[in-house]
This record gives structure tokens, sequence and C-alpha cells, in this order.
């Protein structure tokens, strides 16, 4: 928010008016005042953004020069800044910045902030059911903001996950693209183990469907040819709860 100060002169019948007060006063008054330095604002703006993104590998930041006929009294005490509403932290966006005194004031200032860091891209072209792997995707710097989506920082978030159609390499992977490796197959033999922490009893079952972690799949019991319904804890290993 901007405030303009419009300097008044007053009637001369006025200033009578007002206990006489001597003119020397009103213009004593008048030089008196002390206004905020710009640059002060701008480096309380830009220190603020750069605390933001204090974990960032790398970041660039610019701030917009204050118009200069904004005219704000000085502030005695210390700026407070903070991410107005709605705001976004990165790319186009505005810094608020605060005078805590007592009839204080506040602005926004408009700033660009680019931060980079590392996200998996591709680094070859790659087909459906294709799975991640160290060879075919690298850690790459880049601007995250103007990336879109579900950015992936780490290769370890999606290692032997599989690719839902075929991708050309460059691209930045997110979660969107690939699916979680499928742990329990579909006839394949699995582990049944029913019971809880304290008392368990395994048996051997047959996958009827497809399973990631934490999914359920349906397995025949290949003793009783019971069908259960149970949680795929990890590679064709199946959970029954009692």
């Amino acid at each position: 928010m901007k405030r303009n100060f419009i300097k008044q002169h007053l009637p001369l019948v006025f200033v009578v008016f007002l206990i006489n007060a001597p003119t020397i006063h009103i213009l004593h008054a008048a030089q008196s005042f002390e206004s905020h330095s710009h640059p002060d604002i701008i480096q309380a703006s830009s220190e603020f953004v750069l605390r933001e993104h204090a974990n960032s590998t790398k970041i660039e930041v610019s701030i917009n020069d204050l118009d200069e006929r904004l005219n704000l009294a000085k502030c005695s005490q210390s700026l407070k800044t903070f991410w107005p509403p709605g705001a976004s932290k990165l790319g186009r966006t505005s810094v608020g910045v605060e005078c805590p005194d007592a009839g204080g004031w506040k602005v926004y200032v408009r700033a660009s902030v680019d931060v980079y860091g590392n996200i998996v891209v591709l680094k070859e072209p790659v087909q459906r059911g294709d799975s991640v792997t160290h060879q075919n995707v690298r850690l790459e710097l880049a601007n995250l903001s103007g990336l879109r989506g579900d950015r992936i920082t780490e290769v370890e978030q999606v290692l032997n996950h599989q690719f839902k159609r075929p991708y050309s390499s460059g691209r930045p992977l997110t979660f969107s693209m690939v699916s979680p490796p499928k742990l329990v197959k579909k006839g394949r033999q699995v582990l049944i183990s029913y019971g809880s922490d304290h008392l368990q009893v395994q048996m051997k079952g047959i996958a009827l469907n497809d399973g990631e972690a934490g999914g359920v799949v349906n397995v025949k019991n290949i003793s009783s040819k019971k069908i259960v319904q149970g949680t795929v804890v990890s590679r064709n290993v199946v959970k029954v709860s009692p």
C-alpha cells in the first residue's frame, strides 16, 4: 500500500485561531519530519526472502525500487517482513514490509525470486513399463520457479518405479509419470502372514492380482483353497489381519 503525503498551507486566520501559534513553529514541525530510507526497506525485503529460502542450493532475488514519491515516516523499531496472503514464494511475487510503531505504515514491495535446486530428469528416452534406474535418470540443477507439478529431488524417491508411458530424454521427472513397483504379481506364489505382532502363522498362496506396497490384493490359500484379502507388506508377502 502506498501512502501519499500532501502538504497543505493553512489560511492565516486559522493559524491565528490555534492559540496564535507562530508561523515559525509550523515550519519547524514540517522540517523535523524524517522519512524512512527506501534502501533500508529494500534490504529488509531481500534479507527476508533469503532467510525463507536458506536451505536452497542457489537463489537469485531481485527487488523493485520503491516509488521515489513515497514518503514514509522514519520507523524507530525494526521493520517486520512477511508474505502477503496468497503470495507465492517463487517467481514474480511481493513482500510485505511493516513499521510496528504506533500509527506506523505498511508497504508491499514487488520482487522476483528464482530458486535453484536439484531435480531428477531423464538421461535417455524410456518406454512404458521401463523401471527407473540410476542409468536412465540424473540429477540436474534447475530453476524451480518455472517448474510445474510434483518435482522429484532424489532418485531414491522413485527408484524401481515403472514409467506409465514413453518419455523423451531431458524431461523433468514427476510422480505422475511413474507408478510404484509391483511387489506382488498375479499368478505368483506369495507368503500369507496371519495374526498379530505377537503371534503369526504363515502359509503359501497364489496372488490373484498385482499389488504395490500398501496395496490390497486377493490371495488363494494353496492348502485350504480359500480366498483371502490382505495388504502387501514386502515383495511376495501379504499380511492378513485377524
